[in-house]
């Protein structure tokens, strides 16, 4: 089995109703892939179709599935044909998705073993279980780094809520994504929240677990007017947080007759 056990299969059910190559497959064939990805999850090298580091055959995926060797084999190649699978120099089939998962998995398990923030690492005076000697101050200064990095992206996010879950979550964004494409991203998103009550934003855990750095920018509504009237309902403590923090200051300058 795999080095870390996952009792659940992450199903991508927008992937698999949009993918065109799935959709081309006959439902046998649809049904016959289903059963390979339930045999790959489960497989010693997670996301590759093998059995004691062998491909696993027509012959042997027919005995799996309770289908028969001939049906099986025409299926494959249907699923071949289609592009669904990628396959290794030594024919082992694989799922590209469950492959790169797998190895995201894996660089923040390894995140967390040097550490994941835990203020106790910094007073220690061994070495860690299952760590190798001489990395421990390498792996400190990562932390140290990485947690800069969270800290960062903490202060600018323009609404605060839920510090220890946002911390995590951008723990693991940072495990998907650098720095750099956080904060681009996270600016482009902030424009858009321009003049946007609160409450029709994000709140951060939500923006970085839902992988919204990969968002397609929005584009700007043709006659968007983000100022309320004069007569507007909320009070003036709530018209200036609309504001706090995420106008412009040609925004700022005239707004000031209401928000004030």
């Amino acid at each position: 089995m795999s080095d870390q056990k996952l009792p659940a299969l992450m199903f991508y059910v927008g992937d698999w109703l949009s993918d065109n190559c799935v959709r081309s497959l006959s439902l046998e064939a649809r049904g016959l892939w289903f059963e390979m990805l339930c045999q790959m999850h489960k497989s010693d090298r997670r996301g590759y179709l093998q059995l004691k580091g062998k491909p696993i055959d027509a012959v042997t995926l027919a005995r799996m599935s309770g289908g028969g060797t001939a049906q099986v084999s025409r299926l494959l190649r249907e699923l071949k044909t289609s592009g669904v699978f990628s396959q290794t120099d030594n024919g082992i089939i694989y799922n590209r998705r469950m492959v790169a998962d797998q190895a995201k998995r894996f660089k923040c398990s390894e995140a967390g073993r040097r550490g994941g923030g835990n203020p106790k690492l910094a007073t220690f005076k061994g070495t860690p279980k299952g760590a190798v000697k001489g990395h421990s101050k390498g792996a400190l200064e990562d932390e140290n780094e990485s947690e800069n990095a969270i800290e960062r992206l903490l202060t600018l996010y323009p609404i605060k809520t839920s510090r220890g879950r946002t911390e995590e979550a951008i723990r693991q964004a940072l495990c998907l994504a650098d720095e750099t494409t956080l904060t681009t991203a996270l600016h482009r998103y902030i424009a858009e929240c321009a003049g946007r009550h609160p409450r029709f934003i994000k709140y951060p855990e939500t923006w970085f677990n839902g992988r919204c750095w990969e968002d397609e920018p929005v584009p700007a509504p043709p006659c968007a007017n983000p100022i309320p009237e004069n007569n507007s309902p909320l009070s003036p403590e709530e018209r200036a947080e609309i504001f706090a923090g995420i106008m412009t200051p040609e925004q700022e300058a005239e707004a000031a007759p209401w928000v004030n």
